[in-house]
């Protein structure tokens, strides 16, 4: 049944989980457990649910909150065509290093992100160690770079 007041525009798929479960999918271990990278969902997978939801001009949102994640997201956008004039966008995209976020504005990404993870994740330093928090929830730095 088709509702005439229902239209889908988009599609949330995911590439990793939280910092708080150690699953944000990370290059590095978690400096509290050197034994855990956390968790990237089959990147092949993904770039098959994200081809078509491409094709039929849906905007898609993967989420990714490890810089893992980010980067095999940026990947996937990539393969696509005119990536830029569809506003597809990386969900929450916590840790940025520096290359990442360049990347990410050739591209012409949307990131969004949510600033108020600042307070909750009060443990975050401790989680990712002090050299990685520095590129942890950037919402200032990324406004003033457009």
């Amino acid at each position: 049944m088709v509702c005439p007041l229902l239209k889908i525009s988009g599609v949330k798929l995911f590439m990793d989980g939280l910092f708080g479960a150690r699953t944000a999918a990370l290059r590095e271990p978690y400096a509290d457990d050197p034994s855990v990278s956390g968790i990237l969902y089959n990147v092949d997978d993904v770039k098959e649910d994200v081809k078509p939801a491409h094709k039929a001009n849906l905007q898609v949102a993967l989420h990714a909150i490890g810089d893992r994640a980010v980067i095999e997201a940026i990947r996937i956008f990539k393969e696509l065509d005119n990536v830029n004039l569809m506003r597809h966008r990386i969900e929450h995209a916590s840790l940025l290093p520096p290359e990442v976020v360049s990347e990410v504005l050739r591209l012409g990404l949307v990131l969004t992100i949510q600033p108020s993870f600042t307070i909750s994740d009060f443990w975050i330093v401790e989680r990712l160690g002090v050299e990685r928090v520095k590129y942890v929830y950037l919402s200032n730095s990324l406004i003033s770079r457009g």
